[in-house]
C-alpha cells in the first residue's frame, strides 16, 4: 500500500488522474479511503496517537525522539466527521494545554446551532511532530517524522498551557518507555518563554518541578564554566527553529525601525541596495534581485542563502564602509553552517554557535555602555538602545541553542544518551509544510 498511499498524496489530482489513464492498477478513491480508515492512519482532532508512537519507534528498534511543535494558518470553516459523529474546525477547547478531543460531538441541531453562534473558528492549525532518532546517522535514511497530534487554534494560549503540553506528551511517552528528549518551536513569545521557564535560561521565574523530576538528565559541569547558564538538571532540551532564526536575522537588516551597528561601522541594507543598483555589477556578479530586499516577505529563505554567498562578502570587502553589514552577514552564515548545514561536524556545530553567542554577547555590553546621540531625541528622553542590535527573540534562539548543543554534547560524552541525537539539523518544525 505505501506506493499507494504516496501517490494519494501527491497534489490536485495526480492520484485520480493516474488511476484513469490506468485503469486498475489503483483503487478508487472510496476504497482507498476506507483502507486508511481501517488501518487506524487516520487523525482525530485533539488526540495524542501515542500507542501509533510506541509501535512506530519500536519497529525501528530505538526508544529516543524529539518534539516540535508549530501552527500554520488554515481556511476557516467547519466539517463533520461521520466516525466520531463530532465537528471539527472550531478552537479546541483546552484543559491544562492539552486539547480536549470530540469536544464538538452532535447530540442535537440545537446544540449545533449555539456552536455557530458562541463558538470561534479556528484560525489556526497546530501540530505536534515527533522525529524518531534512528541508530542510522546516513543522511539519505532519516526516518520520517511521526505526526502525533492535531487540533485547530487561536491566539489565546499562554506560556503555562504550553508548559502542561510538553509535559503532558513527556509523561505519556515516559509511561510507554519513550525517551521523549526535548521539543523545537518557532521563536513565538509564549513558546520562548515555556522554554526559558523550564530550562531556567534567562528567567526569573522557574519551575523547579522541571529540575527536580526522577528522570531529568544531569551532566556534571566544570567550576570554571562561568560562561554556561544552563542548570546541571534538564527534564529536556530545547531548540529554536533555525529556519526562523536565519530569517528574524535577515528581518532585522531590512528593518526601517533598526539602526544597526558594531562600534563605528553601520549595518545597513543599503550597502546591499548599492551593488545591485552598481552599473559595475550585474547580476551574474552578485546573484540578487529586488525582492530578495523586500522586508514584506519575512519567510524567504532564500534570500538568506543569497545573501550569504561568496559573492556578496567579495564585494562588500572592496567597500570600506560596508564592514560592518560584512561581518553581520558573516555570522548569518555562520549560524546556517552551525545548526542547518547537514555537513557540519558535531566540533564545528559547537565552536561555530558558540562564537556567535559571544560575539552577540559582546556587542550588546558594548551598545550598553555607549552613548548615542539622536538629534531626533530630546536631551532628558531615554534612547532605546535595542534598535542597535538584533531583535530579543533572536538573541534567546541563539543562546537556547547554543547552550542546548553543548548541554546535548555532553549528555552524549557521558553515554546517557547515543551518539545519534547528534544530528540536530532534523529537529526543526519546517515539515510542517510538508504535512
Amino acid at each position: 500500500m505505501s506506493p499507494v498511499l504516496s501517490f494519494f498524496c501527491l497534489p490536485g489530482n495526480v492520484y485520480e488522474f493516474i488511476r484513469i489513464n490506468l485503469y486498475g492498477s489503483l483503487p478508487s478513491l472510496v476504497s482507498l479511503n476506507d483502507i486508511i480508515g481501517n488501518s487506524n492512519a487516520t487523525i482525530e482532532e485533539g488526540d495524542f496517537k501515542f500507542h501509533a508512537l510506541q509501535q512506530q519507534l519500536h519497529s525501528m528498534n530505538t526508544k529516543f525522539c524529539f518534539s516540535a511543535e508549530d501552527s500554520t494558518g488554515v481556511i476557516q470553516k467547519i466539517k463533520y466527521d461521520a466516525r466520531t459523529n463530532s465537528f471539527v474546525g472550531f478552537v479546541s477547547p483546552l484543559d491544562n494545554g492539552v486539547p480536549i478531543p470530540q469536544s464538538f460531538k452532535i447530540n442535537s441541531f440545537e446544540e449545533l446551532k449555539t456552536w455557530f453562534d458562541t463558538e470561534e473558528k479556528a484560525p489556526l492549525l497546530n501540530v505536534h511532530m515527533v522525529q524518531p532518532i534512528s541508530s542510522i546517522l546516513d543522511q539519505n535514511k532519516i526516518p520520517t517524522p511521526f505526526i502525533l497530534s492535531a487540533y485547530g487554534i487561536h491566539n489565546k494560549f499562554t506560556a503555562n498551557d504550553v508548559l502542561y503540553r510538553w509535559k503532558f506528551i513527556f509523561e505519556n511517552c515516559l509511561k510507554r518507555q519513550i525517551r521523549l528528549i526535548g521539543f523545537s518551536t518557532d521563536a513565538d513569545s509564549r513558546y520562548m518563554s515555556a522554554m526559558r521557564i523550564a530550562s531556567g535560561l534567562f528567567s526569573p521565574v522557574q519551575n523547579l518541578t522541571f529540575h527536580d523530576h526522577p528522570h531529568a538528565f544531569k551532566i556534571e559541569l566544570p567550576s570554571q564554566w562561568s560562561w554556561f547558564y544552563l542548570q546541571q538538571k534538564q527534564l529536556f532540551l530545547f531548540f529554536q527553529d533555525p529556519i526562523h532564526l536565519v530569517t528574524k536575522w535577515r528581518n532585522r537588516l531590512l528593518s526601517t525601525t533598526a539602526d544597526l551597528g558594531l562600534g563605528q561601522d553601520q549595518i545597513t541594507i543599503d550597502h546591499l541596495k548599492n551593488i545591485i543598483n552598481s552599473d559595475q555589477y550585474t547580476k551574474l556578479d552578485h546573484g540578487l534581485t529586488q525582492s530578495d530586499l523586500n522586508p514584506k516577505d519575512r519567510q524567504n529563505f532564500n534570500s538568506c542563502i543569497k545573501l550569504i554567498s561568496n559573492d556578496i562578502p567579495n564585494l562588500l570587502v572592496d567597500d570600506i564602509d560596508a564592514n560592518g553589514t560584512h561581518v553581520y552577514l558573516q555570522l548569518l552564515k555562520i549560524i546556517v553552517k552551525a545548526f542547518i548545514d547537514k555537513a557540519t561536524t558535531i566540533s564545528e556545530r559547537l565552536t561555530l554557535s558558540w562564537c556567535v553567542v559571544f560575539v552577540c554577547r559582546l556587542w550588546w555590553s558594548c551598545i550598553k555602555i555607549s552613548t548615542f546621540q539622536n538629534s531626533s531625541t530630546a536631551k532628558n528622553e531615554k534612547i532605546n538602545k535595542a534598535k542597535y542590535f538584533i531583535t530579543k527573540p533572536a538573541y534567546l534562539s541563539m543562546e537556547i541553542n547554543a547552550h542546548n548543543l553543548l548541554y546535548l554534547v555532553l549528555l552524549v560524552k557521558e553515554k546517557k544518551l547515543p551518539k545519534e541525537v547528534l544530528n540536530i539539523h532534523i529537529f526543526n518544525s519546517q515539515f510542517y509544510p510538508k504535512f
